[in-house]
């Protein structure tokens, strides 16, 4: 079979409905807010296990959610 040049064809994207785009706003909401809490939730752990051990250092609980610091 012989190689022939073959042009681009741009793919078509769809234009998504008011409500399409609200639900996938609000799937994407659900899901930053599920790993959000999961991670506030490590990091409360992380705190309880150095207190135990004599390993606490201060976090402020107002900068845990920027996650500015390593566990």
């Amino acid at each position: 079979m012989a190689r022939t040049k073959t042009n681009k064809v741009p793919t078509a994207c769809p234009n998504l409905t008011v409500s399409q785009k609200l639900a996938r706003r609000e799937k994407f909401r659900a899901l930053t807010d599920d790993i959000n809490n999961a991670r506030v939730a490590y990091t409360c752990e992380v705190v309880a296990i150095s207190k135990k051990h004599h390993r606490y250092v201060s976090y402020s609980f107002h900068t845990i959610p920027d996650f500015t610091r390593s566990e």
